[in-house]
């Protein structure tokens, strides 16, 4: 049940052992849907599920590197999202440089100015 790009180019779906997902505290698609009818579905929202072998799609609810649970909040846009994904990816880098960081939590209120 794995979804693809009209133009055939790439698999939406991570594939994934069952392990795995238990691990990610994965929960069914469709059971996600029922409980979040809200929730909008992106393609790289939908990128992030997990295919387990059978074909099945899962949604991950929780993080186990940083061990954290993944927030579905219905007021994150994409773009917002997308803003600190970027700013995660700059606290990685400063971390792995020895470089300590601090980000102001009120810029993530006024990412899209």
């Amino acid at each position: 049940m794995t979804l693809r790009r009209i133009e055939g180019e790439s698999t939406l779906g991570t594939p994934m052992s069952m392990a795995d997902i238990r691990r990610r505290k994965g929960m069914l698609f469709e059971q996600f849907c029922e409980q979040h009818p809200w929730w909008e579905w992106t393609e790289s929202r939908l990128s992030r599920r997990m295919i387990d072998p059978q074909g099945q799609a899962w949604v991950p609810m929780w993080d186990p590197d940083p061990g954290v649970g993944i927030c579905y909040d219905p007021e994150l846009t994409p773009a917002g999202e997308e803003f600190i994904s970027e700013l995660l990816r700059r606290l990685d880098e400063d971390l792995a440089a020895g470089r300590a960081r601090l980000y102001d939590l009120d810029e993530l209120d006024d990412w899209d100015e």
